[in-house]
């Protein structure tokens, strides 16, 4: 009997031998009529598990492919199976580990676990685990050691983690038929996937037996509404709310102030219209045709009971400093507090953080719910009590060029399928509107599809990892049998010169690298950092990973919008600065907030091992650090978190005397290197402008960081 499914045969789980829980029979009212659980797609699925070692799964929206495919795969073992479903984000490896343990009546991190890089919810006994598609590649080779059965889910978004484990897969296939060995099942999921480019690509491997199933979706209507004219327009005749802030921005707050000042009964009539195309129908119902839901109709993917007086709202934006500017603008407006409450939602955040943004229930009762999210939150997730969607078209596109070494990240219009992702997280378990804050005209102008991630990240680091095994010729071939093919010989030139490579293959340099999970660089760093005669090396390593966070010391500082506020921003910075530039700036940080816990720190229980601090005074002394200096209690603990996951319980603080050997040694390992993963920003006052988060400036023995 499926954990997951009816409860007509037995009465006890057979995971853990405990008998089912009265609320798991509640869940499973709801997650048997998802169409993924019917009757004739769990056979279809089960049929192609016999015979076929690739399944490509075309679940659409609302069919329960993510939490339902995964469960319906250890069931056909027999329980037996170690089965592993990766997710492009944090947010949704977390929140569906969490879901799907409830589903199946197991404690997190027992049965049912999931795993990203810093956080590991997993157990001896876990046999189903959603993992992050980086935090997997991470781990995994060719042999896929450890996993019986591996989903890929999201594959539509290509990105570079996913791209390597398509390639492995085809490797895997040859060498387990030159073995003789068992094939293992793997799972390629996806509403918007294109089948024949994946049954093109495993056609050539003679051992590959590609199978595909489709699985029809379900979603409620979703009324979308334009804007009658461009922003900067309406910007210009009615004002700004946040004078920094594009005008994008500053329409979207100003429907949040006409929804819930009216109560969504007025909208600004300036704003919108309704084309007559406007309303998406719900998707195919069993037979294939199209049914409207009703208000006992079915509910969305894994929802509990639908909650008809649901009115929260999703604001979509693209960056996590944007994100925080309009949250904490909303919380200082009396029309705002008095009947809303703001959750912020990016990659990063605390365990107890997400908890009233996944589960409507722990958010305060009475009070509407807006959530302001970059597109962590565009699918794989249902978050209940969505009604309205504010859909701004933006988000933040990094491009790395190999030529330049360059970064370069710009706000860009999305592809329209990410657009229709949007507004559907208004439509997952009842009817809701989408406000689209452009044009019909410019949505025109979107692509349909975005492209492949491969240009948008830096690939060395993993270039790097993968390289563990393989000499580089092994890993340029592996490069070239992409999907979407790479030549790495620059990338391998590169990693020489950085001394992360040699003749004989990955350096000790190259090893501390892989072992922190860094770019080569800061790996080369750390390694002339522990050489050196003050054996700086664990300073530097704080450097390094508080840096590989992407923790920018301006995204850092807790300042409130308002017309002191650039100031404030300018003192806080000079509070901060030092004379080794962000270098300093980022140990007296570290050291500061270790010295506000203190002791403490070190005093854990063995249960509490995934929290970076405990709830009470440990968080009371750090949050009393932040605010004397400016800075973001999340953002610190976060850190924290980061740096006890790789150094251990135990932090000491960086002596102040080896600033400058750590200094020196980034310098050294940098110092042909220009590296900008952001748009150009100031240095805090004393250093110059850089193009990225670390430079040599002027080929001077100096250091910045990007703030």
């Amino acid at each position: 009997m499926n954990a997951g499914g009816t409860a007509k045969e037995v009465d006890v789980n057979p995971l853990n031998n405990v008998p089912f829980s009265d609320k798991w029979r509640e869940i499973q009212m709801v997650v048997n009529t998802l169409p993924a659980n019917e009757p004739k797609a769990v056979k279809e699925l089960h049929t192609l598990l016999d015979g076929f070692n690739v399944i490509l799964v075309q679940g659409e929206t609302g069919s329960g492919k993510t939490t339902q495919v995964p469960k319906q795969c250890l069931r056909y073992s027999g329980y037996k199976w170690k089965v592993a479903c990766t997710q492009p984000r944090t947010l949704n490896a977390q929140a569906l580990g969490l879901r799907v343990a409830s589903e199946m009546d197991v404690d997190i991190g027992a049965e049912v676990g999931y795993k990203y890089r810093f956080n590991d919810k997993t157990g001896p006994s876990t046999l189903l685990t959603f993992v992050t598609d980086g935090s997997f590649v991470a781990s995994a080779d060719a042999s896929f050691e450890g996993v019986d059965c591996l989903l890929i889910d999201e594959a539509h978004e290509r990105n570079v983690s996913q791209e390597i484990l398509f390639a492995l897969i085809r490797e895997h296939l040859s060498i387990a038929k030159k073995a003789a060995a068992v094939v293992k099942r793997f799972l390629i999921m996806s509403a918007t996937m294109d089948v024949e480019a994946f049954r093109k690509y495993y056609a050539s491997v003679p051992a590959a037996k590609i199978g595909v199933l489709h699985i029809p979706g379900r979603t409620f209507p979703v009324e979308s509404v334009f804007l009658e004219r461009p922003a900067a327009d309406l910007v210009a005749a009615y004002g700004k709310a946040l004078p920094r802030a594009s005008d994008y921005v500053n329409v979207a707050l100003g429907i949040i102030k006409g929804l819930l000042a009216t109560g969504g009964k007025k909208r600004e009539r300036v704003m919108i219209r309704r084309p007559s195309l406007a309303q998406q129908r719900p998707l195919h119902s069993k037979k294939g045709g199209r049914k409207k839901h009703t208000k006992g109709g079915k509910k969305g993917e894994g929802e509990g009971e639908r909650e008809e007086a649901a009115q929260d709202i999703i604001l979509f934006l693209p960056s996590k400093a944007l994100i925080n500017d309009c949250c904490r603008w909303l919380t200082l407006q009396d029309w705002f507090a008095a009947t809303s409450v703001c959750y912020v939602l990016f990659s990063g955040l605390p365990d107890d953080a997400m908890g009233p943004i996944l589960d409507r229930t722990r958010a305060p009762q009475g009070k509407r719910r807006v959530i302001v999210s970059t597109n962590i939150a565009e699918t794989g997730v249902t978050l209940n009590g969505l009604k309205y969607c504010i859909e701004t078209g933006m988000a933040n596109v990094m491009r790395y060029s190999v030529d330049s070494d360059t970064f370069s990240m710009t706000a860009e219009l999305i592809p329209k399928s990410s657009m229709a992702q949007r507004c559907g997280r208004a439509g997952r378990t009842a009817p809701g509107i989408c406000y689209r804050i452009y044009t019909k005209e410019q949505q025109e102008k979107a692509v349909s599809h975005s492209s492949s991630a491969l240009s948008e990240e830096r690939l060395d680091p993993l270039i790097l990892w993968l390289m563990r095994g393989r000499t580089e010729e092994e890993t340029a071939i592996l490069f070239k049998s992409l999907m979407t093919p790479v030549n790495i010989d620059k990338y391998l030139a590169n990693m020489h010169t950085t001394g992360v490579l040699d003749g004989a293959g990955v350096t000790e340099a190259g090893e501390i690298a892989n072992k922190l999970q860094v770019v080569p660089e800061f790996g080369q760093a750390v390694f002339l950092a522990s050489r050196s005669k003050e054996g700086c090396g664990r300073g530097a390593t704080v450097v390094a990973l508080m840096a590989t966070v992407k923790l920018k010391i301006d995204d850092m500082l807790a300042v409130r919008p308002g017309p002191a506020a650039q100031d404030q921003r300018r003192r806080a910075k000079e509070r901060l600065s030092s004379k080794y530039g962000a270098v300093g700036t980022f140990l007296d940080i570290y050291n500061g907030a270790i010295d506000a816990i203190g002791s403490s720190l070190t005093a854990r229980n063995d249960e509490n091992e995934q929290t970076f601090i405990d709830f009470g005074m440990h968080d009371r002394l750090l949050s009393a650090w932040c605010r004397k200096k400016d800075l973001k209690f999340a953002d610190i603990a976060l850190m924290l978190r980061v740096l006890r996951a790789s150094l251990g319980k135990d932090l000491q603080p960086a002596e102040k005397e080896t600033y400058g050997c750590i200094h020196d040694s980034f310098v050294k390992a940098l110092g042909h290197h220009k590296w900008q993963p952001s748009m150009e920003k100031e240095l805090m006052k004393g250093t110059p402008k850089a193009y990225g988060e670390l430079t040599v400036v002027d080929g001077k023995s100096h250091v910045s960081f990007v703030v």
